[in-house]
């Protein structure tokens, strides 16, 4: 899990578009007629695209802190799970879980630590992140 926080300024950027541009060109065909057959040529009108810059004013993000951290649970089916993500300052967060248990007389939670992952699921983890 994580967060992000930013804000947005409105900043000179460069940035590219394509235009078609016009250039001339000659091409080959065959004239004549009869026996008399000959090669013309004639200029004709192409088109190409054409890549070209811009500088342009544009709202962009500006990254005021991040930070991201994973909590590794062995969660049981029908059990409840809080996790308290806190954020300090860039790349600085915490997370914890606590499972919920039986609800005290006052309305209240027990809170108890996350199951652990067994040697087996910790193996899985670490195998899927190679």
């Amino acid at each position: 899990m994580g967060a992000s926080f930013f804000h947005v300024e409105q900043r000179l950027v460069r940035e590219s578009y394509t235009e078609q541009e016009s250039y001339s060109d000659s091409e080959s065909y065959s004239c004549g007629s009869g026996t008399l057959y000959r090669t013309c040529t004639r200029s004709v009108t192409r088109y190409r695209s054409v890549t070209k810059y811009r500088t342009v004013m544009r709202p962009v993000q500006v990254s005021d802190g991040t930070c991201a951290i994973g909590v590794l649970v062995s969660p049981q089916v029908g059990h409840m799970y809080v996790i308290d993500f806190t954020y300090r300052e860039n790349n600085a967060c915490s997370a914890t879980c606590a499972e919920q248990m039986a609800i005290l007389s006052d309305g209240s939670f027990q809170l108890a630590p996350c199951p652990s992952l067994t040697p087996q699921e910790l193996r899985a983890v670490r195998d899927d992140q190679d």
